[in-house]
C-alpha cells in the first residue's frame, strides 16, 4: 500500500516537472519571438530613417539646383527689391532687423550661437523627421509630404521675386555674421551652390516650422500640451535667427510660414487627387457582353 502511494506520488511529481519544463520552453520561445520581432522592427525603422534622410538630402540638392536657374535674373533685380522691402517695412514702422543684429553682435558667443543654429537648420529638420518615424510612425508620411510640397510651392517665388538678403545691404549697416564670425555656410565648393538672392521666402523659417510641427506631434502623445512649447521655441527661434544673422527680412519668414500653410492644404488634398487620378488612369474592368450566353445556346 505504501509502495503504491510512493509510486503515485512519484508519478505526480514527474507530471508536474514535465509541465514546468514545458512552460519554461514555451516562455523561452515567446521571449525569443519577441526579441526577434523587436530586432526586425528596429532594423526596418533604421532602414526607413536612413532612406528618408537620404531622400530629403537629395531633394534638397535638386531644390538648390532649381533656385540656381534664376541666379542671373536675381542679381539684376534682387537689390532693387531689397530697397522696396526696406521702404515697405519703414512705412509700417517695422524695420527692426538692423537693431536686432546690432544687439546680437555685442556678444561674440551669442552671434556665433545664432550662426550655428542657422547653419544646422536642415539637420534639425532631419532629427525631427527621424524622431517622428520612430515614435509617431503613423503620422510622419503626412509631414514628409508637406515638406515635399513646400519645395514645389517655394520655387516659383525665386523667379517671381528675387530678393537680396540684409547682409548684402551694407550701406544700411548690415554685416554678414556668418562670414565675420563663422562658421562658413555659403561655400563655393559645395555640391550645388546656393542662389544668394533667394531671400523670399525664407525656407529656413518654413522648414523649421515643419520640423517644429513634427516635434510637437511626436512629443504630444508623451507630454501633452507641453509639446507646443518646444515647437514654438524651435519655430520662433529660427525666425529670430534669420534676422539676426542678416540672411532674411522678417517678411521673408512670414512668407515662408505661408508656404507651409499652403503645403499643408495640398498635402491634405493629395490622397483624394491621387485616388481620382488612379481611378481615371487605371484599367477598367469590362463586363462580358450580354449576348454571350445566347450565342452559346444557339450553337
Amino acid at each position: 500500500m505504501v509502495k503504491e502511494v510512493l509510486v503515485l506520488g512519484t508519478g505526480f511529481a514527474d507530471v508536474v516537472a514535465m509541465d514546468t519544463e514545458g512552460n519554461d520552453m514555451l516562455a523561452e520561445h515567446a521571449r525569443s519571438a519577441r526579441v526577434t520581432a523587436s530586432a526586425g522592427r528596429l532594423t526596418r525603422l533604421a532602414f526607413e530613417v536612413a532612406a528618408n534622410v537620404a531622400a530629403v538630402l537629395i531633394l534638397f540638392q535638386v531644390y538648390k539646383l532649381g533656385r540656381r536657374i534664376f541666379v542671373a535674373r536675381s542679381e539684376s533685380l534682387g537689390f532693387a527689391h531689397a530697397h522696396d522691402v526696406i521702404n515697405f517695412e519703414r512705412k509700417l514702422h517695422l524695420f527692426f532687423e538692423l537693431d536686432l543684429q546690432r544687439w546680437a553682435i555685442e556678444s561674440t558667443s551669442v552671434i556665433r550661437g545664432f550662426n550655428y543654429v542657422y547653419s544646422y537648420n536642415m539637420w534639425m529638420l532631419l532629427v525631427c523627421l527621424s524622431l517622428m518615424i520612430v515614435f509617431a510612425h503613423d503620422k510622419y508620411r503626412f509631414w514628409r509630404r508637406v515638406f515635399f510640397f513646400s519645395m514645389i510651392v517655394a520655387l516659383p517665388w525665386f523667379a517671381l521675386y528675387p530678393l537680396a538678403p540684409p547682409r548684402f545691404m551694407t550701406e544700411y549697416g548690415f554685416i554678414d555674421t556668418l562670414a565675420t564670425y563663422g562658421p562658413q555656410y555659403f561655400k563655393d565648393n559645395g555640391l550645388v551652390q546656393s542662389n544668394q538672392f533667394a531671400a523670399m521666402p525664407s525656407m529656413h523659417c518654413g522648414w523649421t516650422l515643419i520640423g517644429a510641427c513634427m516635434l510637437t506631434v511626436t512629443l504630444k502623445q508623451y507630454i501633452g500640451r507641453f509639446a507646443y512649447i518646444f515647437g514654438g521655441v524651435m519655430a520662433g527661434g529660427m525666425f529670430l535667427t534669420v534676422m539676426v544673422t542678416g540672411n532674411h527680412w522678417w517678411i521673408d519668414g512670414v512668407v515662408g510660414w505661408m508656404v507651409v500653410g499652403v503645403s499643408i492644404l495640398l498635402a491634405q488634398r493629395w490622397p483624394i487627387w491621387w485616388a481620382a487620378l488612379r481611378a481615371r488612369l487605371g484599367p477598367t474592368t469590362k463586363q462580358a457582353p450580354s449576348f454571350a450566353p445566347a450565342q452559346r445556346e444557339s450553337q
